[in-house]
């Protein structure tokens, strides 16, 4: 039986699927800080001299309504407030305001995830860009095999395999970005877990840190957070046809036989 649970700010808490656990339960570790669950950031990567919001965005601290149906559920949040210090336009501030939708489905072992942004407030005479750089930031289980300590996770990103000891934790505390495949396909194999099969719409890269044993983070993000507020990043306009900007991860989790 397939299970999810939410928190307040409609992301993910936990996944139960194929008999076992498979995301890292959203806590507080020892030193107070939230870890687990697939909080959402947006926008993802800023700087305080710029905005008003932080490091990860506003979404994953904004409260959503809950909407259900069968197998699927939905969250809404409407007329999220922005304030960029210094837009470079003009190097003056401007308030922006942006809806968010997410939806979420369950079918046999496959989890899907979409999200839809859509700026709502710029002058319709003079409509006004926001940057967007929306990640995922999932937690996914690593149990620590203690008769084969050597073993490994890896993670196949296009013609890349990374391998993460289950011990290498220090050197794996600092995130480093992958670009994406055409495909937009990721593959993890975790020791005496299984493999999870990643498939991303939205996003252009991957960024892949640990800080515990316990879990592995690979966050589809959807571009560089050295692009963020540049010419090369990604941008929200305003959506004067009521648009949502989408964003999809599906998790297909196969259990080790």
């Amino acid at each position: 039986m397939n299970k999810i649970s939410y928190g307040s700010n409609g992301s993910v808490s936990s996944i139960f699927a194929a008999g076992k656990p498979w995301i890292y339960p959203a806590q507080h570790n020892t030193a107070g800080v939230l870890r687990g669950g697939i909080p959402i950031c947006f926008p993802f990567g800023t700087s305080a001299e710029l905005f008003n919001w932080p490091r990860h965005g506003v979404l994953r601290d904004t409260d959503m309504v809950s909407q259900k149906y069968a197998n699927k559920q939905k969250y809404i949040s409407k007329s999220i407030p922005l304030r960029y210090l210094r837009h470079p336009d003009n190097d003056s501030k401007k308030d922006f305001r942006v809806d968010a939708e997410y939806g979420y489905e369950f079918v046999k072992n496959t989890f899907e995830m979409t999200v839809g942004l859509k700026q709502i407030n710029s002058s319709i005479f003079e409509p006004v860009s926001l940057p967007s750089n929306l990640g995922f930031h999932p937690y996914f289980i690593t149990p620590y095999d203690f008769r084969e300590p050597s073993r490994a996770t890896i993670v196949k990103i296009g013609d890349q395999e990374l391998s993460f000891h289950q011990r290498q934790i220090e050197e794996c505390s600092k995130s480093k970005y992958f670009m994406l495949p055409k495909s937009g396909e990721v593959e993890i194999s975790i020791p005496l877990q299984g493999t999870i099969k990643m498939k991303l719409k939205g996003f252009t890269c991957v960024y892949v840190w640990r800080d515990s044993f316990e879990y592995i983070c690979v966050e589809p993000v959807e571009t560089p957070v050295e692009l963020f507020n540049t010419e090369r990043g990604s941008w929200l306009p305003y959506s004067k046809d009521g648009e949502f900007k989408e964003y999809k991860m599906s998790l297909t989790f196969i259990p080790v036989q």
